[in-house]
């Protein structure tokens, strides 16, 4: 027996700041669901530390296109459903990415 999973309904939102515990957490750029319940943080690698460690600062940048992407998803498979019956030449790619996209939920 398979399960399959899903991910935190969206739309999803993204903000630099947030209040965790009561306290504000400025450095932080968290994506949050509907209910504004933290999902994720993002960061980006900016270098390396002289023992090779790699180091890392919140990007705002990195979580709105997260954001961007999952809020989207819905309305790029509806298009290309359309594509697909306009444009037969291409049909069979974009069924094979919609294939991909209903067995990733």
């Amino acid at each position: 027996m398979t399960t399959k999973t899903t991910h935190t309904p969206a739309p999803w939102k993204s903000r630099d700041a947030v209040v965790l515990h009561g306290i504000e957490k400025s450095q932080d750029c968290a994506i949050l669901d509907g209910e504004n319940c933290i999902i994720g943080e993002c960061f980006e690698k900016v270098g390396r530390t002289s023992e090779g460690r790699f180091l890392y600062r919140p990007s705002q940048a990195n979580a709105a296109h997260i954001v961007r992407c999952v809020n989207e998803r819905e309305e790029l498979i509806e298009v290309l459903r359309y594509a697909a019956a306009l444009n037969w030449e291409v049909e069979n790619k974009i069924h094979a990415i919609l294939a991909r996209a209903q067995q990733e939920g």
